[in-house]
């Protein structure tokens, strides 16, 4: 992306549509949101549960490269953040389509919809909680 201090030059390099750099032709055009990106609707907003995770990982941009781009992880729930309960990692994902959710049963990281079975087995492994 090249950003011009006057619109002028801006106009100018568009006209003329190449500008050649030490030998390389760079094509220029106008940038706009749509011709760069996909515009997707997240339709279906879920609560999960991380299992096994290494508590080092407890961070959005880690969860998020678990997930993969088919989800987008919206926030970490506080007491995951706050390290109050550490057996599972809770957070809100949004996803365009349940099936979408990555699910690793049996991996040493576990990612599954938030169920109350998911929740008792968390509060039973976690220490000092009770189940």
């Amino acid at each position: 992306m090249i950003r011009f201090a006057h619109v002028r030059h801006r106009d100018i390099a568009f006209d003329a549509g190449v500008v050649s750099c030490r030998g390389v032709a760079l094509s220029l055009s106008a940038w706009s949101p749509s011709a760069h990106g996909h515009r997707r609707v997240w339709r279906y907003y879920y609560r999960i549960a991380v299992e096994n995770m290494p508590v080092q990982s407890w961070n959005k941009e880690a969860v998020q490269d678990a997930l993969g781009k088919t989800c987008h992880v919206d926030r970490l729930e506080r007491q995951t953040t706050s390290l109050s309960n550490t057996a599972c990692l809770f957070a809100w994902v949004w996803a365009w389509s349940p099936d979408d959710i990555p699910t690793k049963r049996g991996s040493p990281s576990s990612i599954a919809p938030w169920t109350p079975g998911a929740a008792r087995r968390c509060r039973r492994a976690a220490p000092g909680t009770r189940g």
